[in-house]
């Protein structure tokens, strides 16, 4: 990558995560409209990740897991993934209610976003997959999943999610892309996370479609190392010496 662009391409999550961080770190720790391409988002190098959870942890920052959980929860889907439907309803009506924010959470607003009081929710998830599968013709750039509400969220620095909105690609060599805007992004704990979560968010989408897993893409608005000051930087320095993720 060149040392004053803000495009990061790499194969894996991991290899692009490492990239991202010498990145900001090259930049004084944060920086604006960085935008980074994975092409093989569903290669995992879980020695890396297991190495990354430690030091999350050892600063009581939340795992690749929990993150990823609030994106896409794969391991509910792994149990309701041949039945859509009912995964979405085990979701709105056993499992948010549990672990809901002030706002929600990512995947609640795919499910079940409301603009407004006087309308019923809106399963965005469930309308792109039926709309997909019921059309002969591929409309390549047709279907977003919005997160954000101008009516509950404008303005807030706080309290409001950062991920924007989704937009799904769909190629005619039967591939889907997806691209994720971010108003703001830590490095840690977050991003790492989030690609995982997105990632296997498309994967769910390919699955119900037909379609064949391709790029993601992350856009974000501003991205910084962390909103704590943890781990703080020599510590950094020091996972980032010894530790380089292997594609798969």
């Amino acid at each position: 990558m060149d040392a004053c662009s803000n495009l990061i391409i790499a194969e894996t999550i991991s290899a692009a995560w490492i990239e991202v961080l010498r990145h900001l770190l090259n930049c004084g720790g944060h920086c604006y409209n960085l935008v980074v391409q994975v092409r093989a988002p569903l290669s995992r190098d879980i020695s890396f990740e297991e190495s990354l959870d430690t030091l999350c942890m050892d600063n009581n920052l939340l795992t690749i897991k929990h993150i990823a959980y609030t994106i896409f929860p794969k391991s509910l889907c792994d149990i309701y993934g041949n039945n859509y439907i009912r995964f979405f309803d085990k979701y709105i009506n056993r499992v948010f209610p549990v672990i809901k924010t002030s706002w929600g959470t990512y995947f609640h607003r795919m499910i079940n976003w409301t603009a407004d009081h006087g309308r019923p929710p809106k399963n965005q998830l469930q309308g792109i997959i039926e709309a997909i599968n019921e059309r002969e013709r591929i409309h390549k750039s047709a279907y977003t999943i919005q997160i954000g509400s101008p009516w509950m969220h404008f303005g807030r620095v706080r309290g409001a999610p950062c991920l924007n909105y989704i937009s799904l690609q769909l190629q005619e060599n039967r591939v889907m892309n997806l691209m994720a805007v971010f108003r703001n992004h830590y490095l840690f704990p977050r991003i790492y996370g989030n690609y995982v979560g997105l990632g296997q968010l498309l994967e769910f989408l390919c699955e119900q479609t037909g379609f064949n897993v391709g790029m993601l893409t992350s856009i974000s608005s501003h991205a910084e190392l962390s909103n704590s000051g943890r781990p703080p930087r020599p510590e950094i320095r020091q996972f980032l010496d010894h530790h380089a993720p292997q594609s798969v």
